[in-house]
C-alpha cells in the first residue's frame, strides 16, 4: 500500500483520529519497526 497517499486522502476526507501500528512479530525487530513508523507517520502527516 502507498501509505502516503493513503494518509493524504484520508486527510482530504476530514480523518482526525488515530493510527494503530500492528506488528506480528516481537522482541527489537519489533520495536524497530514500530519506531521507524512512527517517524514515517510523522513525516507523511505533515504532508
Amino acid at each position: 500500500m502507498n501509505f502516503p497517499v493513503f494518509i493524504r486522502k484520508l486527510k482530504a476526507l476530514g480523518f482526525n483520529g488515530e493510527f494503530v501500528i500492528e506488528r506480528e512479530i516481537s522482541g527489537d525487530e519489533q520495536r524497530d519497526d514500530i519506531l521507524r513508523t512512527t517517524a514515517d507517520l510523522r513525516v507523511w502527516l505533515q504532508d
